[in-house]
């Protein structure tokens, strides 16, 4: 959950294309993961479904946010929701639990479904690609602004050394 949380503040800046993130995850998944024909058939589709699904419910939560007037704010990031109403707090948890909620039902739900599609091994290995798939997307999402940051701070010649 947190992850998806991470991906989510990730691509608050930008609007992600949905179709593009959705694709570049099965690409991923279906290089990093073999299947069996009879395993093909059928979770290929369901995890489509799964990933999409996922994507709208971060879109609607987006949106909800937006149209409060809550824009780009991470509720555990310092400073960055300073502006916000008492209203537009609460409203931003209730949001922001409701997102978790749905994720939790989603993934339960599709946690349940592959579980009678692929073989406990297979199952293994695709939460270990999953896993490291969003960790990347993470951690390529923050690299940038990391940088930008040790290239604004300035230069401090006078501290001393230890």
């Amino acid at each position: 959950m947190l992850l998806m949380a991470g991906l989510f503040l990730a691509n608050a800046q930008e609007k992600p294309d949905a179709n593009k993130m959705v694709q570049e995850r099965i690409s991923n998944m279906k290089t990093n993961l073999s299947l069996s024909s009879t395993e093909s058939k059928t979770f290929w589709s369901a995890y489509e479904q799964y990933l999409r699904s996922e994507i709208k419910y971060h879109e609607t939560y987006r949106t909800n946010l937006e149209k409060k007037g809550i824009k780009s704010c991470c509720p555990n990031c310092d400073n960055s929701c300073t502006s916000l109403t008492d209203a537009q707090i609460t409203y931003l948890y209730d949001q922001k639990f409701e997102l978790k909620k749905n994720l939790y039902t989603l993934e339960s739900n599709f946690y349940k479904k592959a579980k009678t599609i692929l073989t406990p091994k297979h199952l293994q290995e695709f939460y270990k690609i999953d896993e490291r798939y969003k960790r990347s997307f993470v951690k390529n999402k923050k690299a940038p602004a990391s940088s930008n940051q040790a290239k604004t701070q300035p230069a401090t010649p006078n501290k001393a050394k230890r």
